[in-house]
């Protein structure tokens, strides 16, 4: 499944918990979001943002929990979107793309998809997708019980 190949969690309450725990934020909906949002965000809720998300030299990984996604206006989005629904098959939720809307990453969804309207984009931004690799707003450090001797 899709949470497991994106997140190395598995789709239930234990490994959303995780994915959670590890984001820069959690918000109800994209009004805050920006061009200086950047890390994990999760949103519970419908996403429609009013400007730009993230840069290419900070992306972002946005996931938009149980709510639909509408990007319109010229906005960008940098980075990977995942639209996730708790119960696909029959999802109500929607991915809307409109007036020229760009994604400059990738998107990815666990649900049957709508139509886009307009003018739309998404591309593939390698340097983009690289930077959620090494950038300094994805990394963790964990305490790997039994990694350090002093003697």
């Amino acid at each position: 499944d899709l949470v497991w190949y994106l997140f190395n969690e598995n789709d239930d309450a234990a490994g959303w918990a995780n994915i959670e725990s590890r984001a820069s934020q959690i918000v109800n909906n994209c009004s805050s979001l920006g061009p200086t949002s950047t890390g994990l965000i999760i949103v519970k809720g419908d996403c429609s943002p009013g400007s730009n998300i993230g840069t290419q030299s900070a992306p972002v990984v946005l996931i938009v929990k149980d709510g639909s996604l509408s990007i319109n206006g010229n906005n960008q989005l940098y980075g990977l979107i995942f639209a996730y629904s708790s119960h696909p098959a029959t999802a109500t939720t929607d991915i809307k793309l409109n007036g020229g809307a760009i994604v400059n990453g990738a998107l990815a969804a666990n649900f049957k998809l709508g139509k886009a309207n307009g003018t739309y984009d998404a591309k593939y931004d390698e340097a983009a997708l690289s930077n959620i690799k090494t950038g300094a707003a994805f990394q963790t450090l964990k305490q790997i019980p039994g990694s350090w001797r002093d003697w």
